[in-house]
This record gives structure tokens, C-alpha cells and sequence, in this order.
């Protein structure tokens, strides 16, 4: 067996539309190729990415290997039990729910991102996380290779999770409850309207900054004039000052010094020290 490691442009995988070329990239499409990786590149420290959704690529190391989930694909339905590899999207996972007719995940409908994104950042909508659901993880690594990890192994709390800085995420198992479908389509339809009022549509990250003492972090920056503040083709939205989007021509570059401007503003005006919901590789 042979897996290509090669160049990716950055730009071409995420939901922004920029970022840089990432040196070395490699999609393992299932659990013999993550073994596979495992055992023949121990000279790469391993960088995880998911699909790129709250990920900003600057640049990287020529001596890190960035593998990604998005290959990483299937399914399966038991009972109340639904289990999915980390590459699928978390709303078609939603989906997935509602047609068997399982409630618990509906909030995520619209959630953009691969499963294994979402438990590692704790993604939450609506006053729900995804790891409320959450039975047990797959996980691989160097030391272990494949183990099944439960809920009550795993610490969660906002955007965050306890999983090792070396544990690829490869599959998840939620535990759902059964409700009639009407009723999740109503939910749904109830998340629909809620996002599209909120959030704006163009390319973006999502939400910048986590929010500060439960309130968010566009507040502040509305405050401070950020919402409309452009640096050449990335500025931060007119609806929605937490959130940089791309015009069609914005460069990683610029997205990262308009974080950086907003972090700088708000420790100056308010003395609140930012922290970032987005991830930012810059080498």
C-alpha cells in the first residue's frame, strides 16, 4: 500500500476561499491508511485538520504533515445508536438523524464541518454542544493506535475538548432518542430562520473570537466600529461583527492582521484579552 503525501492549495479547501499551499497533505480514506501513515512517516510531527471551516492556512512547516478527515466516509444506524466516520459533515449528520426519526442533533442542521471538527472544538448552536449527544470516540495514535474512548472518559466545556494533541478522531457514536419527524422538521426549520437572520452567507470561518463571560464577542467589537472594517478583499460583516468574510479576492494575510487589530482594540479599550474560535497556521 502507497498513500500520496503531496501539495494542497489551502485556498481550494476552505470555507473562506483563501489561505496558502500546505507542503505536505494527505487524505487517508480509511483505517488502513491511517495505519499506514502512522507507521511510515514517523519523521512528521502530524498536524489534524478537518474540513477547513474555522481553520485559517497562513503558511506551514516543511516538517509537518497535515492530514485531513474529509475522506474519511460512513455511516451506519442502530436502534437510537448513530455512528459516523470524522470526515462527514455535521449536518448531514443532522440530516441523517432526521430521517431515521432521532432527535439530538437537529440544532446542528446548518453547522458547517466535519464531524471530527465539531467534537474537537465543542461546537455548540443554540445552547446545545455536540458532545450533549455524544456515546463514544474512535481515536488513533502513535502510542495506542485504534481505542474506543467513552463520554465519561472526555472532558468537554465551551469550544473545548480533552483529546490528546496526537488522537486523530476517526469515527463517533451518538446516542439519539426517537421523535416524530414533524417535530425535528419544525426545529429545523426554526435553526434555519435564527441562522440566516444572525449570520451572514458570504465566505467565511464562522465566529472569530469565543465569547467573553457569556457575551459575545461581536458586541464589543460593534462597539468599537469594527463591523464593516475592511482590509482588501476580507472585512468584518455589516450583520454580524464576529464574523470575517472574504469579498472574493481576500488573502489569509489580511484576515489574520484584522484579527489581530481586533484583539489589539479590545485589550486597549476594555482590557479583555480575546481568544480566538478560529485556528490560525501560520508556519
Amino acid at each position: 500500500m502507497s498513500v500520496k503525501i503531496g501539495a494542497a492549495d489551502a485556498s481550494a479547501l476552505s470555507s473562506l476561499g483563501c489561505g496558502g499551499i500546505i507542503r505536505n497533505a494527505v487524505f487517508p480514506e480509511n483505517l488502513e491508511e491511517i495505519r499506514y501513515i502512522w507507521q511510515n512517516y514517523r519523521d512528521f510531527s502530524f498536524v489534524f485538520l478537518g474540513g477547513c471551516t474555522n481553520t485559517l492556512v497562513c503558511a506551514t512547516k516543511k516538517e509537518d504533515l497535515y492530514v485531513f478527515s474529509t475522506r474519511l466516509k460512513g455511516f451506519s444506524v442502530r436502534e437510537e445508536k448513530l455512528t459516523a466516520y470524522c470526515g462527514e459533515k455535521t449536518a448531514f449528520l443532522s440530516a441523517l438523524a432526521y430521517q431515521n426519526g432521532l432527535a439530538g442533533l437537529e440544532d446542528f442542521c446548518l453547522l458547517p464541518g466535519t464531524v471530527g471538527g465539531a467534537l474537537l472544538g465543542n461546537s455548540g448552536c443554540h445552547g446545545r454542544e455536540i458532545s450533549d449527544s455524544l456515546d463514544t470516540v474512535e481515536v488513533f495514535s502513535r502510542k495506542d493506535g485504534l481505542r474506543e474512548r467513552c463520554r465519561e472518559d472526555l472532558v468537554f466545556s465551551y469550544r473545548q475538548s480533552s483529546f490528546a494533541k496526537d488522537e486523530f478522531l476517526v469515527s463517533a457514536t451518538f446516542s439519539l432518542r426517537a421523535a416524530p419527524k414533524e417535530v425535528l422538521q419544525k426545529r429545523r426549520r426554526e435553526v434555519g430562520e435564527i441562522r440566516r437572520k444572525a449570520l451572514p452567507s458570504e465566505k467565511s470561518l464562522g465566529s472569530v473570537f469565543k465569547k467573553v463571560n457569556g457575551v459575545s464577542a461581536g458586541y464589543y467589537l460593534e462597539r468599537l466600529g469594527f463591523k464593516g472594517k475592511r482590509l482588501g478583499g476580507i472585512r468584518f460583516s455589516e450583520k454580524h461583527a464576529n464574523v470575517l468574510i472574504n469579498d472574493g479576492n481576500g488573502r489569509a494575510e489580511e484576515y489574520k492582521e484584522l484579527v489581530e487589530l481586533a484583539e489589539e482594540a479590545c485589550l486597549r479599550e476594555y482590557g479583555i484579552r480575546l481568544e480566538r474560535e478560529v485556528r490560525i497556521l501560520d508556519g
